[in-house]
């Protein structure tokens, strides 16, 4: 699978939040490998998605922080975007608006 095609399933998965029965973990877990190869930041965001579509907050804040710190280190603008759209709607979708601002 190509870059592009990953970035596209991990925004589109990362744009939404518990909304309902999907595919999501099974698809997020076959592409375990290629998030891998893309760098931490990808992995990392990947495991925040689906620990969001599990409804495990901690690890989903967990996660996205550490996907955070790595697109920082390897100057991926684009998915730290993402990962701060993701981790917004995460916190709004909780009710917990200082923090959804935040990001």
């Amino acid at each position: 699978m190509k870059k592009r095609e990953i970035e596209l399933i991990l925004e589109d998965y990362g744009r939404i939040n518990n909304v309902g029965p999907d595919n999501r973990v099974n698809i997020l877990e076959s592409i375990e490998e290629e998030t891998i190869s893309l760098g931490l930041e990808y992995d990392y965001y990947r495991k925040a998605i689906l620990a969001s579509a599990l409804e495990n907050d901690t690890e989903t804040v967990t996660f996205s922080n550490k996907a955070i710190d790595e697109a920082i280190k390897s100057s991926n603008e684009y998915l730290l975007v993402e990962i701060q759209i993701f981790l917004g709607i995460h916190y709004r979708m909780n009710n917990q608006y200082d923090d959804a601002f935040k990001y």
